[in-house]
């Protein structure tokens, strides 16, 4: 009795092993970044910021005036905002000495909340269009949020971490996202009920992290003794 109760657990065991399916998936990072990126605003010459226009909060639109920076020569440059949406710093005051390239305010672009996560470009390219994601959003009080999206868009090409900060529009963002040595892809991910994203991108700011765990397919468990 006891061998043939033996023998009815291995058979329902091999059964389940070779019938049954299990997710294979992948852990990435990702930000959930208002208008897709966070824009910069530079200084075009080196010299001496004469004004300043701006302040954190205020909304500013495309080719508004953000300061007025005197060369060398005595002559003025007007620094103006590319992009529309909302100041979220200004690093410059009167009076200060600024270089050429140098940050002088950062700016939340206007439009939908959209969430970009970084997986190796290899994961990246096991990917299709409407596979399956988690996401998992740590808010800035400590919770904790977790919502289903599908995979909207996969990058082409490998990104290093300066890539990555040009595409989010911050550095220290980009190092929270990719390491040092790392190459990843960026994948743009819809939710399934928007209005999560919507909800969130007006609740956190500026640049959400989240950890998304991407369904890369399925196997049967007995795949996972033989390979």
């Amino acid at each position: 009795l006891a061998l043939l109760a033996l023998a009815v657990l291995l058979g329902g065991l091999i059964a389940w092993a070779t019938l049954a399916q299990v997710r294979v998936t992948q852990n990435a990072p990702a930000a959930f970044i208002q208008g897709g990126a966070l824009a910069q605003a530079s200084a075009p010459v080196d010299g001496i910021v004469e004004s300043v226009a701006v302040r954190p909060g205020e909304a500013i639109a495309a080719g508004a005036t953000i300061a007025v920076i005197r060369d060398l020569d005595g002559r003025r440059a007007r620094v103006q905002s590319g992009d529309s949406g909302r100041i979220l710093a200004a690093l410059a005051a009167p009076g200060d000495t600024v270089t050429s390239g140098a940050v002088l305010a950062k700016i939340e672009r206007r439009g939908a909340p959209r969430l970009r996560a970084f997986p190796s470009f290899e994961v990246a390219q096991q990917l299709a269009p409407g596979d399956v994601a988690v996401v998992t959003v740590s808010g800035t009080a400590g919770e904790r949020t977790a919502f289903d999206a599908r995979v909207v868009r996969i990058g082409r090409v490998p990104l290093d971490r300066s890539d990555v900060a040009a595409l989010v529009g911050d550095s220290a963002l980009a190092r929270l996202l990719v390491g040092a040595d790392e190459t990843v892809t960026a994948v743009e991910l819809a939710p399934d009920d928007h209005s999560d994203a919507m909800r969130l991108g007006r609740r956190l700011h500026p640049a959400l992290n989240a950890d998304v765990t991407l369904v890369l397919g399925e196997q049967h468990p007995l795949s996972f003794v033989t390979s």
